[in-house]
């Protein structure tokens, strides 16, 4: 992971995040959009990984449409050879909490303690696990 070229994928990807990332400060939205953002991201490693066609994507997208499913299947997919990402369980666990948080958002009316919940979506990576990834 260190050392390596940015690739059009990359640069893609960072490209939607600031195209549909909200400006104004509204966190469900923000919560919602960061979600589709990182599933996208996730099916896309699935894809690449699978050598997937769109048709077979999208019977993959219609079977396993629980971001923890998308999730575990990204993760296992990456190669045992790519020590940082394998390394780097926080990247997972804020996708868990991402997720969480996308599913109370989702599912209650009137949620509580959703400032609170995003810092926590972040409070897996520090410097050190970060630095330790790459």
């Amino acid at each position: 992971m260190h050392g390596e070229a940015t690739t059009q994928a990359d640069v893609q990807a960072f490209e939607r995040v600031m195209e549909h990332m909200p400006v104004d400060g509204d966190p469900p939205l923000a919560v919602l959009k960061a979600h589709l953002l990182v599933e996208e991201q996730l099916w896309a490693v699935v894809s690449a990984r699978l050598r997937l066609n769109e048709q077979l994507l999208g019977r993959f997208k219609n079977r396993f449409q629980s971001s923890r499913d998308i999730a575990l299947i990204a993760e296992t997919l990456v190669p045992p050879e790519d020590v940082g990402f394998h390394k780097a369980e926080w990247v997972w666990e804020a996708i868990e909490k991402l997720n969480s948080l996308r599913n109370r958002l989702a599912h209650q009316l009137e949620p509580t303690g959703i400032p609170d919940r995003m810092a926590g979506v972040g409070q897996p990576v520090d410097a050190t696990d970060y630095q330790d990834a790459l």
